[in-house]
């Protein structure tokens, strides 16, 4: 479904002696809807899970190479899955 991402496929985070702010910087998504792993490379999310992603590079259309630190894994999710968090004012 996706082309090879260059990152190995147990899709876990480095845990030694790596911290999450460190390793992984991204624009914060949050899932509008649950997505269920259909390839190897993907990563299962729930709705209201946080996702990180660099999203200025991304190179599957449609696709979202992101983090989910929670869960401490990472994969593609749909694009039209994830949106940034609203923001207001105070």
């Amino acid at each position: 479904m996706h082309p090879p991402q260059s990152i190995n496929n147990n899709n876990h985070l480095p845990s030694s002696g790596v911290t999450e702010d460190l390793w992984f910087h991204g624009s914060e998504s949050v899932m509008l809807y649950d997505y269920k792993a259909q390839a190897p490379d993907d990563l299962s999310v729930q709705r209201g899970d946080w996702v990180y992603a660099d999203l200025n590079n991304q190179t599957v259309d449609g696709w979202i190479w992101a983090c989910a630190l929670k869960m401490r894994k990472y994969g593609f999710i749909p694009k039209a899955y994830a949106r940034p968090p609203a923001m207001t004012s105070l």
